[in-house]
């Protein structure tokens, strides 16, 4: 059984030695670094105020990001069968555990929503899970069916039926930004698979169509639409926490007031270290600062689809692939509520917003990432 369990973590041989992309690492480090230091700036009052401290949301941060660098390096051992031959049985374990959070005795409600389970006072939110467990998933589904992706009956249509399954469960809980990214993300997966363009067209037309249902049913996030098209016309209400965002990022300027500086942050902008922390990035770093970010979150993506074209398999491929454009477009996305471009959502900016099993769920999709990076490079032998 030792053997067995050497020959799923054999990192190198006698003759050969595998190195991970160190330009990774870095653009790891350094993302990871600035997310610490402004969700610090961005969470001492706050956490101050809560009579927490004003270090609570740092520590807890960087406790968790600890955590998650230990599951990456993990990770990175790890035989990639592994995850090829069980990823059903993953996406079914992370559909199970977001239906348990509706057991009283184990779920927590939150401002609304059931989406938490709480353990020796640590919460964890399962539906993250599902970004990462629903990618390995179509991964092995279009990896299997690479001969017939264009088959709607099957292939398409049973993609889908498992996408609408996890999209339900997590809207049922009352979360319906991290269903609609889950949306999102499968499109994207859709279209990194090979499908035609007319079907992710009319995919995306039908997803539009049920996002818009699910939107109707409620009428605070009506509200919440009609606000972001016009916010002034709700300044105090549902409006205000945009318009106070583009008032902080227009105050950063090009250069910033300098880290620590905010002034939003001081009570304006409710929970800043939260969804919002990119506002107070710009506010104490101004434009540079906010274009520096955005350049990080796009050479991590070019890299991301680097190396998924060197994979030598297409689950591989699809894997690298999917993590990256994961990672990135959350951030894409949380960018563009921050700035008023897109309405108000409940997605985490990675690397940098307050929430545990956001980081941990953002640093094992590195370790992935980290583990497919890896290059085998040949021990010279001398002739003697």
């Amino acid at each position: 059984m030792i053997s067995s369990l050497k020959n799923q973590f054999t990192f190198e041989s006698n003759s050969e030695k595998q190195y991970v992309d160190l330009q990774l690492i870095m653009i790891v480090i350094i993302l990871a670094g600035i997310g610490a230091v402004s969700l610090f700036s961005a969470s001492w009052y706050f956490s101050m105020k809560v009579d927490k401290g004003p270090y609570y949301f740092f520590f807890r941060h960087l406790q968790f990001l600890g955590v998650g660098v230990v599951l990456a390096i993990i990770l990175t051992f790890v035989r990639m069968e592994i995850f090829e031959k069980f990823a059903s049985i993953f996406l079914l374990v992370s559909l199970i555990l977001n239906l348990l959070v509706f057991v009283p005795a184990l779920g927590r409600t939150i401002s609304g929503g059931t989406r938490w389970f709480e353990i020796a006072g640590v919460k964890f939110q399962p539906s993250e899970l599902i970004k990462i467990t629903l990618v390995l998933y179509l991964a092995k589904m279009f990896d299997k069916k690479k001969g017939m992706i264009n088959d709607f009956k099957r292939t398409i249509i049973p993609a889908l039926i498992v996408v609408f399954i996890a999209s339900w469960i997590i809207v049922v809980q009352n979360d319906f930004s991290t269903s609609f990214f889950v949306f999102v993300l499968s499109i994207i997966l859709l279209f990194l698979s090979g499908i035609k363009k007319r079907f992710i067209g009319a995919i995306t037309g039908f997803c539009l169509l049920i996002a818009g249902f699910v939107i109707m049913l409620q009428p605070y996030r009506i509200k919440r639409i009609i606000s972001w098209i016009n916010p002034s016309k709700d300044p105090l209400a549902g409006g205000y926490q945009v318009l106070t965002s583009l008032k902080a990022l227009y105050q950063g300027g090009f250069a910033g007031k300098g880290i620590g500086a905010s002034d939003m942050k001081l009570g304006p902008l409710p929970q800043a270290h939260s969804d919002f922390v990119f506002t107070v990035v710009g506010e104490e770093s101004g434009l540079f600062g906010v274009f520096f970010v955005i350049v990080l979150f796009i050479v991590f993506f070019l890299k991301g689809l680097s190396i998924a074209k060197k994979q030598d398999s297409d689950f591989k491929a699809f894997i690298a692939g999917g993590f990256s454009c994961t990672i990135f477009f959350q951030a894409m996305l949380n960018m563009g509520v921050v700035s008023g471009l897109l309405p108000p959502t409940g997605i985490p900016l990675p690397f940098f917003s307050q929430g545990g099993t956001s980081i941990l769920v953002t640093m094992i999709m590195i370790g992935f990432l980290l583990n497919l990076s890896r290059t085998t490079v040949k021990d010279e032998v001398l002739d003697e």
